[in-house]
Parts: C-alpha cells; sequence; structure tokens
C-alpha cells in the first residue's frame, strides 16, 4: 500500500459538551497524519465496548460501521499511485453520483409518475425540464 497506512480510533483532543469524542479515520504516510470524520461520536466507555472481545447489539454495528470505512479507504489508497492526501480527500469524501445528478433524479421521478399512471402530472413534469 506504498508506506500509507489506516486505522479508526477515537480522537480524544476535543470532547463534546455530552462527553462524547469524535472517531476518526487515520490515514498516515510519511510520517505525516491526517484525520478524517466519520461522524459517530462515542464515550470512551462505549469505546472500549466497541472493541471488546464479543461486542453486541449497537457496538457491534459500530464496529462493523468502522471496518467498512477502513476498508474502504485501504481500497482508494491502493488506486492512487503517487499517493497524495489530496486525492485521496477526492476519493474518500465524494459522493455518489447518483446523489449529486439532480436531473438523474428529476428524470427517475418523472418516470415513476407515469409508471404510477399518473400521466397529467407526468407531462407538467416532463415540460419543467
Amino acid at each position: 500500500m506504498n508506506g500509507v497506512t489506516t486505522s479508526v480510533i477515537l480522537d480524544k483532543r476535543i470532547q463534546k459538551i455530552d462527553k462524547t469524542y469524535a472517531v476518526k479515520l487515520r490515514v498516515t504516510y510519511n510520517c505525516i497524519q491526517k484525520y478524517y470524520p466519520i461522524n459517530v461520536f462515542l464515550t470512551v466507555d462505549k469505546w472500549d465496548k466497541v472493541h471488546s472481545e464479543k461486542p453486541r447489539k449497537t457496538y457491534k454495528d459500530h464496529l462493523l460501521y468502522f471496518n467498512e470505512e477502513e476498508l474502504k479507504a485501504r481500497a482508494i489508497v491502493k488506486e492512487i499511485h503517487p499517493f497524495t492526501f489530496t486525492a485521496f480527500e477526492k476519493k474518500f469524501n465524494q459522493a455518489p453520483r447518483s446523489s449529486i445528478d439532480v436531473f438523474a433524479a428529476f428524470q427517475s421521478y418523472i418516470d415513476n409518475l407515469l409508471k404510477d399512471g399518473r400521466a397529467h402530472v407526468h407531462q407538467k413534469a416532463t415540460s419543467a425540464l
């Protein structure tokens, strides 16, 4: 993986009012560490439960999510030659294509109107394009 390491960590540098800390993806390359949020906040106690020998219920869900995010990061790292943090950030934070394409979403809505037998609304929506 060209000298790049990844791990999911509990970032204890900043504590929120509710006593939780952000869980972040840490990417290290050439002794430089960068942290990327994965939108999960846990207390130290809950973090320990997530990483216990046999996590249960929501703790297991958190662990699976953390593993999924790290695997996603590793796959992106393998694609980038030579590795740069800028290229990694672009790919890691990239939204799925369908969520950014407003035209495609609107066209899908119009197609569903026609399937549902709402032709009069379909005609109005088509003219909006």
